[in-house]
């Protein structure tokens, strides 16, 4: 949900979450997005993947691929106080996050819908970050 801004009633901000939803499933669904540079940087990524001899489409999806495995890495995970009153933060070891998620699927743990996404997601892009780590090695 958007922070709170002044002067945008709650009728509006929800039609704003709405359209940011809407667009990042288009986005997600295209699997592709552009972006504007200028002339000068445009040379430069012409110029260097030439030089590596590959295409600039995948020279640019490996960088971001990169950046975004460094960036998840550095993501917190916000504390999850567990039912048992074990607290689960970016702390805690992957095992014990990937028990909790199994134990609340199993039934033997019930976590809030809200922690157990949290924790879901954390999960995933951490995975995914190893998969992009990996296929950099």
């Amino acid at each position: 949900m958007t922070k709170k801004k002044p002067g945008i009633s709650g009728s509006t901000r929800k039609a704003l979450d709405a359209a940011k939803a809407e667009a990042h499933d288009k986005i997600l669904k295209r699997e592709f997005v552009q972006f504007r540079t200028d002339e000068p940087m445009m040379d430069l990524l012409l110029r260097v993947a030439a030089q590596r001899r590959q295409p600039v489409g995948v020279m640019v999806r490996e960088w971001v691929e990169q950046r975004l495995a460094e960036e998840i890495e550095k993501m917190p995970l916000p504390k999850i106080k567990l039912p048992s009153g074990k607290v689960l933060d970016s702390k805690s070891t992957q095992i014990a996050i990937e028990k909790a998620i199994i134990e609340h699927q199993n039934g033997t743990t019930k976590l809030g819908a809200q922690e157990y996404r949290t924790l879901m997601e954390w999960f995933l892009d951490h995975h995914l970050a190893m998969k992009y780590a990996k296929r950099r090695a």
